[in-house]
């Protein structure tokens, strides 16, 4: 074999096992959907978990989609005539204050 052969070799064969062997190693690693995996964890080994609102499942709090709502116990037309048939003026009728944290499965 000449060093004609040898260099062709080590050219052709040779970054062709290597660009291989990139390829392969890529291969193996399961692919990533999101850059932080759907949770905000980040440097913190463990999080504490909580129920989920609509099925009670547990998952972790960081990863859990969290809504604060708050509606008026009444509705429009009913707190309407409460306010007409009040005795003090200044009554507030209260609000319901609510915090829902979902499962990001679950479509809200």
């Amino acid at each position: 074999m000449c060093i004609r052969d040898r260099w062709y070799q080590r050219r052709v064969h040779g970054e062709r096992n290597i660009y291989q062997n990139l390829q392969q190693k890529k291969i193996w690693e399961m692919p990533s959907k999101r850059r932080n995996n759907g949770r905000s964890k980040k440097n913190r080994g463990n999080v504490k978990t909580v129920r989920c609102s609509n099925c009670g499942r547990v998952v972790a709090k960081d990863k859990a989609i969290k809504r604060f709502t708050v509606r008026d116990i009444v509705d429009a037309s009913s707190k309407r005539d409460i306010k007409d048939a009040r005795a003090y003026e200044t009554f507030i009728i209260p609000k319901l204050y609510n915090k829902l944290q979902y499962l990001s499965l679950i479509h809200i």
